[in-house]
């Protein structure tokens, strides 16, 4: 009691915490141990459920993946760093040519989006461990919509300075 330790966690992961005590009121004076596995791990959250801070450090990793070219990002982030033109080539060649959207028809739009969630969240972590591809939950927009609280979907803090920009 009265005791504390401090850990710094640079990248998520696992580490086993051991503790030992010794106790005064102990009939014997061996330390007494206990152990825990604790998984550290960047977790996805609505944008707006961001702290500013938060949301500022996405953005600004965010706002790498349009700065930096592929090949640069890769030599300076490893090889999991794709930029956003390239996030954007993957969409359009499996989702734009006539014959065949592999991303819209069928179950593959699932799956396919899916896939491409985890490439733009492997690009962002490649910059920050710790960056997690924060979402926006439209069904808020289609709420306010429907409560004649906005006009549109599109009127919404999303598209503001402090977020994104105007569509």
């Amino acid at each position: 009691i009265g005791s504390s330790v401090e850990v710094h966690v640079h990248t998520p992961g696992s580490i086993l915490f051991t503790v030992s005590t010794l106790c005064d009121s102990s009939s014997s004076n061996d330390p007494q141990q206990t152990s825990q596995l604790i998984h550290f791990m960047s977790i996805r959250r609505e944008i707006r459920s961001l702290y500013e801070k938060d949301r500022n450090h996405f953005l600004d990793v965010f706002y790498t993946l349009w700065r930096v070219p592929t090949a640069v990002g890769r030599e300076t982030f490893g090889g999991s760093y794709l930029d956003i033109h390239d996030l954007n080539n993957l969409h359009r060649q499996n989702a734009g040519t006539r014959d065949s959207d592999h991303f819209h028809e069928g179950i593959g739009f699932i799956t396919q989006h899916l896939k491409l969630s985890r490439r733009l969240e492997q690009s962002l972590q490649a910059i920050d461990p710790w960056a997690a591809a924060a979402y926006w939950d439209t069904s808020i927009e289609m709420k306010l919509v429907a409560t004649k609280q906005i006009k549109h979907e599109l009127d919404t803090v999303i598209w503001s300075e402090e977020f994104f920009g105007l569509p």
